[in-house]
């Protein structure tokens, strides 16, 4: 914690001061939560080396506005998908279909696993990504490595645009663990 020794005359500038302190803390832990992460794919963390030949791809799709699933199962059918993996915190949508029961029994329908991923959510509500549990983001990301040797994984969230959502850093990290090539869909 930053102390600041400052009198107030007006309840604004203390205002203007507490949301300043607050946004430095938050860059702080997303500067730590980055580093374990950057630590972890690094291999400087005593995690496993999961440097392995990925049989999949790595394929981000963010669902957005859509009302039904038919851009969805292209992609995974065009992609031959194993594995759908929600990186949403909370897996649920303005639509009962997006919801992560829907998701997954709609892939089971289809023959592929599905799962979420809650550890991979977001909780900066912005592009960058700052996990709710850092200490569990390591085990899922080893969890959907090991998803890609048996073939493509779709990293599932609802920004369908991935240059605004945190599954492109997330899809990243698994980059760095798996060597498996990244494919943005739109």
């Amino acid at each position: 914690m930053i102390f600041i020794e400052t009198k107030f005359t007006h309840s604004k500038q203390k205002i203007f001061l507490q949301y300043l302190l607050f946004n430095l803390e938050i860059q702080l832990k997303f500067l730590a939560i980055q580093k374990k992460l950057n630590d972890c794919v690094n291999g400087n963390n005593d995690s496993p080396e999961i440097q392995s030949q990925s049989v999949g791809k790595i394929v981000t799709f963010g669902y957005g506005n859509r009302k039904d699933y038919d851009s969805f199962l292209h992609y995974l059918q065009v992609f031959e998908v194993k594995s759908v993996v929600d990186v949403r915190l909370n897996p649920r949508a303005w639509s009962r279909k997006w919801y992560g029961d829907s998701i997954a029994k709609f892939c089971e329908l289809h023959n592929i696993e599905y799962s979420s991923q809650l550890a991979l959510g977001n909780t900066s509500g912005s592009k960058h990504w700052i996990p709710p549990e850092d200490q569990d983001v390591k085990n899922s990301l080893l969890n959907v490595a090991q998803m890609l040797k048996k073939g493509s994984v779709l990293l599932l969230c609802a920004e369908m645009d991935s240059e605004r959502c945190h599954r492109t850093e997330v899809a990243e990290k698994l980059q760095g663990l798996t060597q498996a090539p990244i494919e943005h869909l739109k």
